[in-house]
């Protein structure tokens, strides 16, 4: 369910939905949708809220005091696996990351808090 807002559009979040999902299925880091959201406390189940997707993102460049250099053939999940962190929490450590930049050769990541 969506309508469209000046600055983006509402969504409304469906059951079972993460925030890796939301931000995969719009195409945008976390920092966008959070400061469209800034009320929302993204630690909680999202289940039922209507969030405000940006248009744009603004937010989304490549930092670079990062921890991890992406490889052929990572990805958001299998970072997550190999380092043993939820995709929703590397997406956090990582708010000015689209979840496809976690494939994108060469990008830099933290994959870590403890920096």
């Amino acid at each position: 369910v969506s309508d469209t807002m000046p600055d983006g559009i509402l969504y409304r979040v469906e059951q079972g939905e993460t925030l890796t999902d939301i931000l995969k299925k719009f195409g945008i880091c976390f920092s966008a949708l959070d400061y469209n959201n800034s009320s929302v406390d993204f630690n909680e189940d999202l289940t039922g809220l209507t969030l405000n997707i940006p248009y744009g993102d603004k937010f989304c460049f490549t930092p670079n005091n990062q921890l991890y250099i992406v490889r052929q053939d990572d990805s958001l999940d299998k970072l997550s696996v190999r380092f043993d962190i939820s995709t929703d929490d590397l997406l956090r450590l990582n708010p000015m990351r689209r979840p496809e930049d976690f494939a994108s050769v060469g990008s830099r990541v933290n994959v870590t808090d403890e920096v």
